[in-house]
């Protein structure tokens, strides 16, 4: 998490860590504070995959524009398979790479508003 901290810092975004939301139970890694809020899942295991797919299912059902992103470290650690169709139920799922994964977000940070669930 200090890369989204330090490009949080860099593009002067707010960032809440450990945000619940539904306010119960689902709880992203974290939500970027983007004119359509980012949340940002660390997708450790195939468990923690399937509840970035629940969060995003939630904010579509709770109607709250959102874009979800699965970040997963190593694929084998949650399957080929479930990380390939994790991008059918999340708007994006990307494979850690620290060059690639910051500059994926500094993308999305200068256009926080395309792809996000309507």
């Amino acid at each position: 998490m200090s890369l989204i901290a330090e490009l949080t810092d860099e593009s002067g975004l707010a960032v809440t860590y450990d945000s619940y939301i539904d306010g119960q139970f689902l709880k992203a890694d974290c939500r970027i504070e983007t004119p359509t809020p980012t949340y940002v899942i660390a997708a450790t295991s195939s468990e923690r995959l399937t509840e970035a797919e629940l969060i995003h299912s939630r904010l579509k059902v709770l109607e709250k524009e959102a874009y979800v992103i699965a970040v997963v470290e190593d694929i084998r650690d949650v399957g080929k398979k479930h990380y390939q169709r994790a991008g059918y139920f999340t708007d994006k799922a990307v494979e850690y790479d620290g060059s690639m994964f910051g500059a994926f977000l500094k993308e999305r940070f200068s256009h926080p508003a395309s792809g996000a669930i309507h």
